[in-house]
């Protein structure tokens, strides 16, 4: 069992849920070690997929750092407390909890990025990168 993988899935399962959308269409990227994760703070983002291809990003800082603060981070969300299931079926209601917590939360600002419920579509969502043609390419070398 790997604590870590098994927050990222049940989290992903939870907002989905919440936000009542297919599962495929939330996704969670691991960024830990990564320049995005050294360079910006970013250990992780949910992304959401609407009916028309596009997203809005969630960017996450996972932290053990019981002194770092949510004003400290710069990511979307910080996640500071998360029980360890390894450690026991003991700590698996914190857990759900705690679970729970980050999805709402993370449904908040889905939200106040200008998400409608229910709908996932807003003129705030990113649309997909779009392919140039091989002719256009060719004219910007």
């Amino acid at each position: 069992m790997n604590g870590a993988a098994d927050f990222a899935r049940d989290l992903r399962l939870e907002v989905s849920e919440c936000l009542d959308v297919n599962p495929d269409s939330v996704r969670f990227f691991n960024a830990i070690d990564t320049p995005l994760d050294k360079f910006h703070g970013v250990d992780a983002w949910i992304e959401v997929i609407d009916k028309k291809g596009r997203s809005i990003r969630i960017t996450l800082d996972a932290t053990q750092r019981t002194s770092k603060t949510q004003e400290d981070c710069r990511a979307d969300l910080l996640i500071d407390h998360v029980p360890d299931l390894t450690l026991g079926k003991s700590f698996e209601r914190e857990y759900l909890i705690a679970v729970e917590r980050y999805a709402s939360k993370i449904i908040e600002l889905i939200k106040e990025k200008g998400y409608l419920s229910g709908s996932l579509t807003s003129p705030h969502a990113i649309p997909p990168p779009r392919r140039r043609s091989s002719s256009a390419a060719r004219a910007d070398l």
